[in-house]
Parts: structure tokens; sequence; C-alpha cells
């Protein structure tokens, strides 16, 4: 509650870097209350003009990384938005963190590429479940983790161990074709006219991001996703 009323929003540009400088804009304690400090070993919360850090969303799990700057350093633990800020949770490991001062943040890479082979995997795995089992398959929820991924989805019955392994082969057989993945923002309407899939308990924007895999020719899967790939 203690951002609802705030008229910012923190500008998101983590699809095209992992390092980015930005300006703390506002600085909490771990009990959500405003300081313009926190110093080692103290945890709590910062917001930044800008970041490359993804907040929790779709079933993708925030990033962590770290912030470095003149007046000290911190670990981002966990990446989440509130309204239109995204809130980083840190610990501060050496000096001081400052409000209205500049940091460097750095998202663990190792976790950002993993985490997102994993969603395209996701993506992957609903084609397949959809070409086998049908197109009534509707997607329940999912979690994406740098180390497994997890897909919910509304079946009548448990499947049989024949569709689990056509399925699994459906799958590892387009893996290892190495489709092309690609990214393109346009307007919601053509995204559902060029097949792409939506979810329609989600709330989307005029422009969407349509995440492919394969190629508008070859196609294997095609979803609306703000997540990486």
């Amino acid at each position: 509650q203690f951002l609802e009323k705030r008229h910012f929003s923190t500008q998101f540009l983590g699809y095209d870097h992992l390092h980015l400088g930005g300006k703390i804009i506002e600085l909490f304690d771990s009990h959500g209350r405003e300081v313009s400090t926190l110093a080692a070993p103290h945890e709590g919360y910062a917001i930044f003009d800008v970041t490359p850090f993804y907040a929790e969303s779709g079933g993708q799990v925030g990033d962590k990384g770290t912030i470095q700057g003149k007046t000290g350093e911190a670990r981002v633990e966990s990446t989440f938005k509130i309204t239109k800020q995204i809130l980083h949770k840190i610990k501060v490991e050496k000096g001081t963190l400052e409000n209205q001062k500049p940091y460097t943040l750095n998202v663990n890479p190792q976790d950002r590429k993993l985490t997102a082979i994993n969603h395209t995997a996701t993506h992957m795995l609903h084609a397949a479940l959809r070409k086998i089992l049908g197109e009534r398959i509707k997607q329940a929820g999912s979690l994406v983790e740098p180390n497994r991924l997890r897909f919910d989805f509304t079946y009548p019955k448990a499947l049989s161990p024949e569709e689990l392994g056509r399925i699994e082969n459906l799958v590892n057989s387009q893996i290892e074709r190495h489709l092309p993945v690609s990214v393109k923002e346009m307007p919601y309407d053509d995204a559902i006219k060029s097949g792409a899939l939506a979810f329609f308990d989600e709330k989307y924007g005029d422009k969407v991001r349509v995440v492919r895999v394969g190629t508008e020719n070859d196609t294997f899967s095609v979803e609306l996703c703000g997540g990486t790939h």
C-alpha cells in the first residue's frame, strides 16, 4: 500500500540490457518505511528510475543480481512489481545505499539465461500439448525458474504413459531442430490475427510482444508473452 499514491513508474530496459546505470528514487527499510539511507547488513527495498531487472510476472520469477556504487554494494534477492514501480528486494553487503544516488545494476546473467530457456520451453510444451491432446488444452498457470519449469493445464483425465512419451518426443524433436526464437511488438489485434495465443483472463495493452518459435512459414509456437526468451 505504501506505493499506491506514487505517480512515477520504473522504466524496464531488461530485454536489451543486463547491466545498467540507474538512480535510486525511493528507498525503504525491511518494514516498508521510507529511509534516506540503508546500511550494511540491513535488508530493504529500492526503486530505480530505470532497471534491467525483470519483475516477477506471468509465472516467471524475478531477476537476482547486484547493485554497486561509490557509497556501497547490495545483493538483489528478488524483483517484483507494485502498480507501476519495480521493487528490488535488497540486502546491503558493503557500505550504504543512499536515496537519489546513482548505482550500477547487474542482473545475474546465468540465471537470466537459464530462466529464458525454461520460459521458451514452456511455450514449446504448451504447443506440443495442443498438437497431441487437442486445442481445448488451456494453460492454467506456470512457474519458470532458472533450474526448473512447471506448466499447469486443464484436461479431463490423467495422461497415459504413451501420451506423455509422444509429448516429450515432440518437444525434444523441435529442440533438436534449433528453431529460431523471435520477439516482435505489434498491435494486439494484429497479433491475434497472426495466430498468436492469448490468455483472455490476462490484461493486454494496445501493443503486445509476440514470441515465435520457428519461422513465419514454419511455426511451432506463437504466443503473446511479456517474459524473457
